[in-house]
Formats: structure tokens, sequence, C-alpha cells
């Protein structure tokens, strides 16, 4: 196994760990995640190449689209009637 597999193993140990407490909880080993993801998908780019990292942003992209599709019913869209 490449070190950037080795690398994700204790990361997707983590992910599915932060998932078990209250949803409260979650927001801050849940942030240290999202913010490590990129460069997890860069090294495995470089260890991998192009396929592994279309992969990684693929996975990216899914952990991510719900949480900011959430926030964007949050805030109010310009120009609308309060």
């Amino acid at each position: 196994m490449t070190d950037s597999v080795l690398a994700g193993c204790p990361r997707a140990v983590a992910a599915a760990g932060t998932a078990v407490p209250p949803l409260g909880r979650q927001m801050g080993p849940g942030l240290a995640l999202l913010l490590s993801a990129p460069a997890l998908v860069l090294r495995l780019a470089a260890e991998l190449g192009r396929t592994a990292a279309t992969l990684g942003l693929a996975a990216f992209a899914l952990m991510v689209h719900r949480p900011l599709g959430a926030r964007a019913r949050l805030v109010p869209a310009r120009g609308a009637a309060a």
C-alpha cells in the first residue's frame, strides 16, 4: 500500500467516529476532517495518478455539497423580499 492510502485509513476511522456523537458535537471533528481532505486528495494524486484524484475530488464534493446547500437555504437570496 502507498503512504497516501495508509494515511487515509485512520482518517476513515475518524470519520466514522465523528458520526457517533450528537450533531452538536460533530462540528469540530467534522471541520478538521473537511479541512484535511484536500491535502489527502493531492497526496493521492501525486502517488496514484489522475483517476485516484478524480475519485477523491468526487468524494470531497459529495461530502460538502449537502452542508453548503443547507447553508444556502438559510441565507436569504439577494433582492428577495423579507
